[in-house]
């Protein structure tokens, strides 16, 4: 992908449940499901009998341990964590490993939505990472969505990112109601023009704008929690106003 260089993407999947990814725990091959609003990370009870490997079975609610660091791999980097929680259920589409905010707050990852290819980005790639892009601020929410400021028809809004949500956009604003018109929605120097729109009431109604992970279709954009930024690269937008340096756009601006 244009301006990233180091270690090769993966393939990612759009699912209903969010963003399913390939990883592996301690070199157990398996599907993963992105999902910040979770805040700890869980493994299956299969999985975690795979990778203990001593023969007593994981229960819902335990931990998996190894005496060490345990080694995840997924989107071309490897980091450690000390343990995982086991899943308190049976695993729905990508649920043999749900990555939560303890892991995403911790790593970059830069997601093609052109190419679906997602990529762990290294600190010594940062830099170059985010050249030409436009870096939102980000306020978490308490059920791991994040807020960030927007305008609809030149008025500010509040809009949400969710990125369990596989859908565009879910709107709850009277005067956006244009029929079956696609929402735009401008977010510092670019657009989004967003065809899968939702109509209804926000559960928030300070936040009266919901992006899911189809509001990106056709961009490229990086997710940064470590700094709580959210970049979008502005190329391809019809009012884009591209530049050869990195924009910053910050709630309450």
């Amino acid at each position: 992908m244009g301006g990233v260089i180091g270690a090769i993407g993966a393939k990612f999947v759009i699912a209903a449940t969010g963003l399913l990814v390939s990883a592996s725990i301690e070199g157990h091959r398996l599907q993963a499901r992105i999902d910040p609003g979770s805040e700890s990370s869980t493994v299956s009870a299969r999985i975690a009998d795979q990778v203990d490997g001593r023969g007593a079975p994981h229960g819902a609610g335990s931990m998996l341990r190894r005496g060490r660091p345990m080694t995840i791999a997924m989107s071309g980097g490897t980091f450690p964590v000390e343990a995982l929680a086991v899943a308190p259920s049976r695993p729905e589409a990508g649920g043999d490993f749900r990555i939560g905010r303890d892991i995403l707050e911790g790593h970059v990852f830069d997601l093609d939505f052109r190419s679906r290819q997602i990529r762990m980005v290294l600190p010594y790639e940062y830099a170059r990472a985010t050249r030409r892009l436009i870096a939102v601020d980000l306020t978490p929410g308490p059920d791991g969505s994040w807020t960030f400021p927007a305008s609809v028809g030149g008025k500010p809004v509040a809009a949400t990112l969710r990125l369990s949500d596989p859908r565009g956009a879910t709107i709850g604003l009277p005067s956006s109601a244009n029929g079956g018109a696609p929402l735009v929605l401008a977010v510092g120097t670019t657009t989004l023009s967003i065809s899968d729109v939702v109509r209804a009431a926000p559960a928030d109604a300070r936040a009266p704008v919901v992006l899911g992970l189809g509001a990106f279709d056709g961009r490229r954009v990086m997710l940064d929690l470590p700094h709580r930024l959210f970049w979008i690269d502005p190329r391809g937008s019809r009012a884009g106003g591209e530049t050869g340096r990195s924009h910053r756009i910050r709630n309450g601006a």
